[in-house]
């Protein structure tokens, strides 16, 4: 009878590590998709911040603000906020810098 209690407790607990190891692979690859997915969006909103710094880079503070206003207009379930602090306009987190009224920067740098 302990014999077989002891193999029952034995198996129990080889059957327990064998699932940890298991949740601990599944998880370490999980964690590294999430890594890979987030350098990769991070490199994917740097190269729009440029697409716009290049093409809206000298427009009026008010002509920015409003079109981006309108943007976040289009996307209402997204709660988009705009504001103005400064000579820097938010758009959520992206930064819009402005010098003497004109765009000069899109984004941190």
């Amino acid at each position: 009878m302990k014999v077989k209690a002891a193999f029952l407790v034995i198996v129990f607990l080889f059957l327990g590590c064998l699932f940890f190891a298991y949740l601990w692979v599944d998880r370490s690859i999980t964690l590294s998709y999430v890594s890979q997915s987030v350098a990769s969006a991070e490199v994917s909103r740097k190269r729009l911040e440029g697409l716009l710094e290049m093409t809206w880079k000298g427009l009026p503070e008010e002509v920015v603000l409003e079109k981006l206003k309108a943007e976040a207009a289009r996307h209402p379930m997204e709660h988009i906020v705009v504001k103005r602090e400064g000579n820097i306009i938010f758009f959520d987190w992206t930064q819009f810098k402005f010098d003497m009224g004109r765009l000069v920067s899109v984004g941190e740098g």
